[in-house]
């Protein structure tokens, strides 16, 4: 049969496969530089496991971006939690233990962002007044939620492109071939707030 080309758009291909995938590190970068410009600087992180390799990514480039930023990183900054609603409630209760009180959460998973938006609200904590918080991943609930979520994700048409380019380029399966993209972009919403007076 005829062997036609083909890759993995935004997940990591195992083997041979080729694969376009969002870049973490740029992603988070956007999140963390956004918060700072609005003046942040008590900023944690609900990560997942550390154990599992988008965990890991997530963890290095929230750490590298905080530290670009010219705040200082602390592993107190991070929690580690599964990618799920209830992770991120627990996250956010395991933060908001901790000393000094955040002033914003980046939360490194979209489900984990709904817990953490609920825990909060049953703590009488209000976002974005008490507490900004953004998120990775854009997907089209973000915009249903009380408050409307803050996002990084993929900007599809040019994902795409490049994803078609990819293709040209490459016609072939043969090879290992993987790269990142920086398709990136943020969707600003009412869960960040500046904390300029």
């Amino acid at each position: 049969g005829r062997n036609f080309p083909f890759l993995f758009l935004n997940r990591q291909s195992v083997g041979t496969r080729r694969s376009l995938f969002l870049d973490d590190e740029f992603a988070i970068g956007l999140l963390v530089d956004h918060l700072v410009e609005m003046g942040h600087k008590k900023i944690y992180n609900i990560a997942g496991r550390s154990d599992m390799e988008t965990g890991k990514r997530r963890q290095g480039a929230f750490k590298k971006a905080i530290t670009e930023a010219g705040l200082t990183f602390s592993p107190d900054l991070i929690v580690e939690e599964e990618y799920s609603a209830l992770g991120g409630a627990r996250g956010f209760q395991e933060i908001m233990k901790r000393k000094p009180k955040p002033t914003a959460l980046v939360v490194s998973e979209f489900n984990m962002a709904v817990g953490a938006l609920n825990a909060a609200r049953k703590a009488k904590v209000i976002v974005p007044d008490d507490l900004s918080m953004v998120a990775f991943n854009n997907l089209e609930f973000a915009s249903l939620l009380n408050p409307t979520l803050t996002t990084v994700g993929l900007q599809l048409q040019h994902l795409g492109e490049e994803g078609f380019n990819l293709l040209v380029d490459r016609p072939t399966n043969e090879e290992i071939y993987q790269t990142v993209s920086r398709s990136a972009e943020l969707f600003l919403r009412e869960s960040s707030k500046s904390i300029r007076k």
